[in-house]
């Protein structure tokens, strides 16, 4: 029994590597990748990256650097491409009757830039409607390019209504727009295309993992191809049963928190429909590879059954002080940060890199995965640390369990690796995906004594976590209430201590249905044993049906694997500071390689002495009756 909890850990990270996208054999050694960028004259230059270099960059693309033709260094800057949004107007060339309404034909006009909305300026206010846009080359054969509702983009009352519908940019002259009959013949005053903002990068994936979330919702993880990219556009295919409405959240992880993006409420009038959503490039720069997606309907929220994604090609902007050959450099092994340009570059000329080339990386130092000595004994806890696969010199990634949270004295600060008798020094490093440490649905506020106030308790699963974010979701609205988060201690001896405040807002809201009410609350400080929810309700009755989520932040350890010996997590020393390794200095280095998946396991822990032979025992019984046994047998034959 013994032998199946010590392979379980095993077993876990066997999962973990999987998700990952890691073998379980020695990673792809760390690789320095290189492009050539040909300068005709001194200038400000921009180079678009493409999604084949992004993968190879850090999310922050601290790495990356410019090489001139004399090798010296040239102070550069990573970012996204200014929206530099262009109308052109069109020519409507034919309004015809066509079931169940009009069709309208539109020409961008001959040598027409990339364009992706199409404006409507229309002489009277209408509900907006559901239409269907198509596009072609030649007026012949046309190809379907979006299909849901109009968006108003003008919510002045002076003047024309301003509509628009959004679709993947493409360079077809000619636009066709089916109109429905219920709407009334659409009266226009002028129409335009947006043309496209400058380099995008835009793919099909299926990688979305939907299950239920809060509020009766369908939470779906939407992947990224790579971390730290700006999502300009994301076009969704749904299906549904019924002509009901559909609500939408998007959010971003950040900060260990959730960022909101966008929200809306979309008409569906079909059992599958596309909608896009229009983001702002810098709005939607989303620091992990993944965004989530909360779907609401009413009843049942829509299944998701595709994902279209146009991200924004990320740009190197420098300076070049003559023509010639430059170099960009990115990937492990480049040393300390490269030098940051400041100043601003106007008029920069667009040119393209040439192929990508690669070379290895150098190895980290030998001093990476040496420290000095440490006498584990002075620590209360430890752990196993195992990472199967994970070579000597490997650069590896632990995230920190609970476990740890709640047996440091110190806040993390004085968790330690060693193996041998020896410290592995660690870089410590934080995601910006939080961790759920509390899911609830369907709680009821009950009364408190003080008049007007109402009261939820959760009890938390581990102490001293660190806590970043309450998110509470109630169905309908409007609602308008004071809501309160305290940290409940109640064996706390100091009676002002038993609850202490945490958090406190307004929860104001009046949602769109089926769009639920939610509030984001950010938490600060370690966890406690019980979380409280106040919600000052006045003469209102106590609220019910509330959805809760608390989350925590996710921290990981990330060091190199040492040549020998035991690998070892050890937490809860007295008076131990936060430590100081040479190591600090490669920080930047470290996180760019490519890293193996580290756990604990835990039932590896020493066991007790009158526990420790007991498995050796009942192994050794079960041999001698399975002996007496076939000698049994044997006479008896």
């Amino acid at each position: 029994m013994a032998r199946l909890r010590t392979l379980t850990p095993f077993f876990a990270l066997l999962g973990l590597c999987s998700l990952a996208g890691l073998p379980l054999s020695a990673l792809e050694p760390a690789k320095i990748y290189e492009r050539d960028v040909f300068v005709p004259a001194a200038g400000w230059v921009r180079v678009p990256l493409d999604l084949a270099a992004l993968r190879h960059l850090a999310a922050d693309g601290r790495e990356l650097r410019v090489i001139g033709p004399d090798g010296s260094e040239i102070p550069r800057r990573l970012e996204n491409p200014s929206e530099r949004v262009v109308e052109r107007p069109v020519r409507v060339l034919d309004v015809r009757p066509a079931e169940p309404g009009w069709q309208l034909i539109f020409d961008t006009g001959e040598g027409a830039p990339s364009h992706e909305r199409l404006i409507l300026d229309l002489e009277r206010r209408i509900s907006p409607p559901t239409v269907r846009l198509e596009g072609s080359a030649d007026r012949r054969a046309w190809q379907p390019l979006a299909e849901g509702d109009l968006v108003r983009l003008d919510e002045s009352e002076a003047g024309p209504e301003r509509d628009g519908i959004s679709y993947p940019a493409t360079e077809l002259r000619y636009l066709r727009l089916s109109w429905p009959r219920v709407s009334g013949l659409p009266a226009l005053q002028g129409s335009a295309v947006e043309a496209s903002p400058g380099p995008s990068i835009s793919l099909a994936t299926g990688d979305s993992n939907c299950a239920s979330g809060e509020a009766g919702s369908l939470q779906c993880r939407l992947e990224l191809p790579v971390a730290g990219i700006a999502v300009r556009r994301i076009e969704l295919t749904l299906t549904s049963q019924g002509a009901i409405p559909a609500g939408y959240v998007l959010e971003a992880p950040e900060g260990a928190r959730w960022r909101p993006l966008a929200e809306g409420v979309w008409q569906r009038r079909a059992a599958e429909t596309k909608h896009l959503l229009n983001l702002e490039s810098q709005a939607a720069t989303a620091a992990a590879d993944f965004l989530r997606l909360s779907l609401f309907g009413a009843g049942m929220p829509p299944e998701l059954a595709g994902v279209r994604l146009e991200l924004a090609a990320r740009e190197v902007v420098f300076r070049a002080p003559a023509p010639g050959r430059f170099t960009i450099s990115y990937g492990a092994g480049l040393g300390a940060p490269p030098r940051e340009e400041k100043e601003a570059a106007p008029e920069a000329v667009l040119l393209e890199a040439g192929p990508e080339s690669e070379r290895p990386a150098p190895p980290l130092p030998a001093s990476a995965s040496a420290g000095a000595a440490i006498t584990i004994e002075a620590f209360g806890s430890s752990w196993q640390v195992i990472a199967p696969g994970a070579a000597a010199g490997v650069v590896v990634r632990l995230e920190i369990p609970d476990e740890a949270y709640a047996a440091s004295r110190a806040g993390l600060a004085d968790l330690r690796l060693a193996a041998l008798g020896r410290q592995i020094p660690y870089v410590r490093w934080s995601s910006p995906e939080p961790a759920r440490v509390v899911a609830a649905s369907g709680l009821r506020a009950e009364p408190e004594r003080r008049k007007g106030w109402s009261r939820i308790e959760l009890d938390l699963p581990k102490g001293r976590l660190p806590w970043t974010l309450l998110e509470i979701a109630a169905p309908g609205g409007p609602l308008r209430r004071k809501v309160e988060a305290l940290a409940v201690r109640p064996r706390n001896p100091d009676p002002a201590a038993r609850e202490i405040r945490v958090a406190s807002m307004l929860w104001d809201c009046a949602p769109t249905p089926p769009l639920p009410c939610r509030a984001l609350v950010p938490l600060v400080g370690p966890g406690a044993p019980r979380l409280a929810l106040r919600f000052e309700d006045g003469d209102d009755a106590p609220l019910g049906e509330i959805d809760v989520s608390i989350w925590r932040r996710r921290d990981a350890l990330v060091f190199v694997w040492p040549s020998g010996g035991n690998v070892r997590l050890l937490a809860g020393a007295e008076n131990l500071g936060a430590p100081q390794y040479d190591l600090a200095a490669l920080e930047s280095e470290l996180l760019a390689r490519p890293w193996h998946p580290a756990q604990v396991a835990a039932s590896l822990q020493e066991e007790p002495s009158a526990t420790r032979f007991l498995l050796p025992a009942v192994l050794g019984l079960a041999g001698i009756a399975l002996l007496l046994l076939l000698r049994r047998i044997l006479t008896a034959a």
